[in-house]
């Protein structure tokens, strides 16, 4: 089970990993529980650890409430430059081409 928290993270208790959220500037939350999960099932399927794969999905959340609309949900470069940007290289270069 994953619990999203939005501007608190994601957690999943079962195993006691939490993920911290990323701090910005939040414009519009729709769309953004559908980008955290599609992030999550595309890191969890590339076979990423879990506690990684709940940052890259808290990552691809925090971009997505940064912009307005439901079809605005950050492509694999942005989410590699967004995790670059916040001090995660080691996860961003898994989304690089």
């Amino acid at each position: 089970m994953i619990i999203k928290r939005g501007s608190e993270g994601s957690e999943a208790p079962q195993y006691k990993i939490k993920a911290e959220a990323f701090r910005v500037k939040a414009l519009d939350a729709t769309g953004a529980g559908d980008a955290f999960d599609a992030a999550f099932l595309v890191a969890w399927k590339r076979k990423i650890g879990l506690k990684e794969s709940l940052v890259i999905a808290n990552a691809a959340g925090a971009i997505k409430v940064t912009r307005f609309g439901a079809h605005s949900s950050p492509t694999a470069s942005e989410l590699a430059e967004f995790l670059e940007k916040n001090g995660r290289e080691d996860l961003a270069r898994l989304f690089k081409p």
